[in-house]
């Protein structure tokens, strides 16, 4: 790394780390989502009323793309204009009816709109919008694009990409312009708007080059140039656009300050760029199918803790038996903000199964980053969490912890590490948690257990974590390591050491019965040992399974008649032997716990319910 840059990345990161430790009881700080003001009244438009681009695609964003880009631009600057307090009304956007996730969507704005007491000023197509704002002033025109036409599966790696649509919404929260394609430009101009900019023919690098010194170095949006979504976030913010892993990603990274959050997704490739973000010691909230998060965003920092149930642990320290084994089940994907903000809660093969709370279960969750773009959601969570089901934050973002920060000196990756942690301890606190949750590049190698240590020393209430290497999952098998906290309490790390995952080739995993099979054989061989059984199954969330004549079969996720999530593996349960226990993962942890050192077990519990 260049001297010049690597030392000015130090001082960033001795910044970042001293206002952690000054400011670490308030919620701005530990933030690792922008700050947006409230407005006084809400736009509310629809991408229903507009007449599709490209009527014949056979993608409905791509029908509407030009339109909802128009709209994602319209929104962040109102959001913008909000924040800078030159306009008191923010835009809301309805997409089409048959969307899968609009229930959703429009549940939480419902609930977002009695928590900020604010009302709908009115309804608007999306060019009375358009003029409606200009009358405003909030634009000062437009910045021209063109859209991708590039062919190739949509949110993926494309041959021939146009990102002039990523250059233009970097243009544009600096320029104050709305979004306009070729297509669109006839209408901007016989309303009379000004071209402020054309980028057409120009990329990400240019607008890199041309911007960086305007923008903010705090984010960044990792969007596929097709993908209209989460513009508005973008533009509101002055962010950088970026898709891909090559230039300008390696540029943009080095360039923002440490520890700072990559909104959206990259491409297809999730492992190679996961590990790419985490060397410069970034995090990203995967978010870029999110929608409205000015709105639902919009002063989430002042509102009350949500706290979830946690596992009572005087009722089990006094039932607890030392003879009984133990395993529990745990969904994937739980660093997943737009699976939890759409298609989740209100999913049968999730959150609403008719077989949740039948059973103890866990959860991946990123509720920390809920916490902060979408408290409705985290509201939602408490209101019907089942009894004996425990919320494990995964990580605060998706990262590999042994990967993070590895272009610093150790010094600087365990300081960043560290900061990171004081975050995740002020939200599980908040959120009443004590349960982690980590996907890593080498699981047990040294930058691992460092980090462990690290989460572990400042994680106040933690109970233990949960961890997964990247592929397989289960490559340790289910081993159980062990780091100390602070105060030298005992913490521990267990693998994952079966999943549940459809049309599966690893003998760690397949379908319900087959992994119903593999635990109870392992329990059975601990059954003349003098430690009980302790172990858990990874589900792999897109995984689908069919019952039919009493035989569970894989299926393509979503086929007809097929189940994935919650269901299948209640199948897996029915059909444990008698002396399996079926535990909340929190009480696995804590039983590995009572086994390992139950006297400081017994102590650290007493500490936690007040008993000393």
């Amino acid at each position: 790394m260049n001297s010049v840059i690597r030392k000015t990345a130090f001082v960033n990161l001795l910044i970042l780390f001293t206002c952690g430790l000054v400011f670490a009881d308030k919620a701005v700080d530990n933030r690792w989502w922008p700050v947006q003001k409230a407005p006084k009244k809400i736009l509310k438009t629809s991408l229903a009323e507009a007449s599709p681009t490209y009527p014949e695609a056979e993608n409905y964003i791509i029908k509407y793309s030009p339109v909802h880009m128009m709209l994602q631009s319209l929104s962040g600057l109102t959001a913008k204009a909000v924040n800078e307090g030159s306009f008191d009304e923010m835009v809301w956007i309805d997409l089409l009816p048959n969307w899968r996730h609009q229930d959703d969507y429009r549940y939480w704005y419902k609930k977002a709109l009695q928590r900020l007491e604010v009302k709908v000023k009115g309804h608007y197509t999306p060019f009375e919008l358009l003029e409606y704002l200009k009358d405003k002033g909030v634009y000062k025109g437009y910045v021209l694009y063109s859209i991708d036409q590039s062919e190739g599966p949509f949110v993926g790696s494309r041959p021939w990409m146009d990102s002039s649509a990523n250059a233009a919404t970097v243009a544009a929260g600096i320029l104050d312009g709305v979004l306009i394609s070729e297509e669109l430009e006839p209408r901007a101009k016989k309303l009379g708007l000004k071209k402020l900019l054309d980028v057409r023919g120009k990329d990400e690098s240019w607008a890199f080059l041309e911007y960086k010194e305007r923008l903010n170095r705090n984010y960044a949006l990792a969007q596929d140039p097709k993908m209209p979504r989460q513009r508005a976030l973008a533009i509101a913010n002055k962010m950088m656009v970026f898709y891909e892993m090559d230039e300008p990603a390696d540029s943009v990274y080095e360039w923002l300050n440490p520890l700072s959050s990559i909104i959206g997704y990259n491409g297809t490739h999730e492992g190679q760029f996961i590990e790419q973000l985490s060397r410069y010691g970034h995090i990203l909230p995967a978010s870029n199918w999110c929608m409205n998060l000015p709105i639902l965003s919009a002063e989430t920092e002042d509102c009350e803790p949500v706290k979830f149930e946690a596992m009572d642990l005087a009722e089990f320290k006094k039932n607890y038996d030392p003879a009984s084994n133990a395993v529990s089940f745990i969904m994937s994907d739980g660093d997943n903000v737009q699976w939890l903000m759409g298609d989740f809660c209100f999913n049968k093969f999730y959150w609403a199964s008719p077989d949740h709370g039948d059973f103890p279960f866990g959860w991946g969750l990123p509720f920390a980053g809920l916490d902060q773009v979408c408290t409705e959601t985290m509201q939602y969570l408490k209101e019907t969490q089942p009894k004996d089901c425990t919320l494990n934050l995964h990580a605060g973002g998706y990262y590999m912890p042994d990967v993070f920060g590895v272009r610093y000196s150790d010094k600087e990756r365990i300081a960043l590490l560290r900061k990171h942690a004081k975050r995740l301890n002020y939200y599980m606190k908040r959120n009443n948690s004590r349960t982690l949750q980590f996907i890593c590049d080498d699981i047990d190698g040294k930058n691992a257990m460092e980090a462990y240590k690290v989460f572990a020393e400042e994680i106040e209430q933690l109970a233990g974590i949960f961890v997964l290497q990247y592929a397989p999952y289960t490559a340790e098998e289910g081993k159980i390591m062990w780091v100390r906290s602070s105060s030298g309490v005992q913490i521990p790390v267990i693998n994952c050491k079966y999943t549940i995952w459809a049309n599966y080739n690893q003998p760690d995993g397949g379908t319900p019965s087959e992994v119903a099979q593999m635990i109870n054989k392992d329990a059975d061989k601990m059954c003349d040992s003098d430690d009980p059984y302790f172990a858990w199954t990874i589900i792999h969330a897109w995984s689908g399974f069919k019952k039919a004549n009493g035989e569970i079969k894989s299926t393509a996720f979503e086929a007809d008649g097929s189940w994935a999530g919650v269901t299948p593996t209640k199948w897996c349960v029915d059909e444990l032997d008698r002396d399996v226990n079926v535990v909340s993962p929190e009480e696995l942890l804590w039983r590995i716990r009572m086994n390992h050192n139950p006297a400081q077990t017994k102590e650290v519990i007493d500490e936690l319910t007040g008993n000393q």
